[in-house]
């Protein structure tokens, strides 16, 4: 929803300044991390049939990666200027905060292990070198936890018609929110995120 701000006189509106409010649903990754682990040891030695000797390891790797993904709702409010209000395209930019909470979420942990044969010179072998592999997941419930962010709303609006009324009313328009957030979560500390989303949609506006 928005509401046009009065001017200082109290007389009318100013018409291209807007205060919007709302609620915004969504769904978010955080706390992403990845570690990595290879070790190499001396495995074999193979022999070339003109005497060459390639020595040959056994590696082995780890990789552990985990994140949290969590539904979120947000009150959302933004102030916004738009070029005039006579033209059917108008631009719109501004700025805007949401508050709220995440929940429903789950730490999903995902661990694999493979062990091959390698050149100990480095480089893979030159055939099928596997020799184990496996791969586990685990989810994990977290608690509900804080988020908040401030963006910048900046874009451009369309207005269908200007001579009947239904077409006048009806808007489309495109958004772009470059924004920076936190998120606290329990048993994971605070992160600080950058990023931005995109918006298309139709407005409907009451009055001019």
């Amino acid at each position: 929803m928005g509401f046009n701000l009065r001017n200082k006189e109290k007389t009318g509106y100013y018409p291209n300044r807007l205060f919007r409010i709302g609620l915004t649903f969504g769904s978010s990754s955080s706390f992403a991390n990845n570690f990595y682990k290879q070790e190499s040891f001396p495995y074999d030695t193979l022999r070339s049939s003109n005497g060459t000797i390639y020595p040959i390891d056994s590696t082995s790797s780890q990789n552990l990666s985990m994140s949290v993904e969590s539904k979120n709702i947000l009150v959302d409010a933004a102030l916004i200027f738009r070029t005039s209000s006579s033209k059917r395209w108008k631009l719109f930019a501004g700025i805007g905060v949401q508050a709220g909470a995440h929940f429903n979420g789950q730490a999903i942990v995902n661990q694999s292990n493979s062990s091959y044969l390698t050149l100990a010179q480095g480089g893979y072998m030159p055939f099928n070198n596997e020799v184990s592999s496996n791969w586990k997941t685990e989810s994990i419930s977290v608690k509900p936890g804080f988020y908040g962010a401030a963006y910048i709303p900046m874009g451009i609006d369309w207005q269908t018609g200007k001579t009947k009324p239904f077409f006048k009313q009806l808007h489309l328009f495109y958004e772009l929110r470059p924004t920076l957030g936190i998120i606290q979560q329990n048993g994971f500390g605070t992160e600080i995120k950058t990023g931005a989303n995109q918006q298309l949609g139709i407005r409907i506006q009451f009055m001019d």
